[in-house]
């Protein structure tokens, strides 16, 4: 299980009950540097259009946790209390919060801007791994997962912060395995033949400039 987190719109409404909402993931956009996310300094994440489509269509039973603790829970879709959506964004997550002290605390908090982000708890079902060329950058792409958990955070992930969560780190150190073995089992051979294709050009090219001497 894989853990990614945001700071993005998370709000508090009381017009029909106590209600939170806010997006649990955001989707990769070419024209928002802001939504590819650095795992490591040469890995970048990027979570894909349709990457909830099928957990949504297949009504999985996700539930709404504040840090991931299953004793904060705030929803469940399978109860009605959490409804999920996706649209351009990303995902997004709309909770009917219980008539409680603990909610009410939680949207206080929530409404004075002390919690601000999202999150969500996923397994990855397909992912693609690519490198660019020029910079060596490894990019992996989330494209279809299994969903866990959605809610509100303390520390979203992806923020600059020097509180570091354990399951954030845990995903890095994960992630920068795979990357290495992607890189070592497919990419690294890729240049190994460029590099060996250069050299054969370059040998070519320096008998034919001695021959025409």
């Amino acid at each position: 299980m894989e853990i990614r987190s945001f700071r993005k719109e998370l709000r508090t409404t009381s017009e029909n009950g106590l209600q939170i909402s806010g997006y649990a993931a955001v989707f990769y956009d070419p024209a928002d540097s802001g939504t590819q996310f650095m795992l490591d300094e040469d890995i970048a994440e990027r979570i894909m259009p349709g990457a909830f489509d099928r957990a949504l269509k297949e009504r999985q039973d996700i539930v709404g946790l504040f840090n991931h603790d299953a004793d904060n829970v705030l929803g469940r879709t399978s109860a009605g209390t959490m409804h999920l959506t996706v649209d351009s964004k990303g995902l997004r997550y709309d909770i009917t919060l219980a008539d409680t002290q603990y909610a009410r605390d939680l949207s206080a908090s929530i409404s004075r801007g002390d919690i601000a982000g999202s999150s969500f708890s996923f397994v990855p079902t397909r992912q693609s791994w690519s490198e660019d060329p020029l910079t060596g950058l490894v990019i992996r792409e989330i494209q279809d997962v299994n969903l866990i958990d959605v809610g509100p955070v303390t520390f979203p992930a992806y923020e600059s912060t020097e509180t570091e969560s354990y399951a954030r780190s845990q995903d890095r150190n994960a992630a920068r395995k795979e990357a290495q073995q992607v890189r070592k089992q497919r990419f690294q051979p890729q240049r190994d033949a460029m590099a060996a294709l250069l050299s054969s050009l370059r040998s070519e090219e320096h008998t034919s400039e001695l021959q025409s001497r």
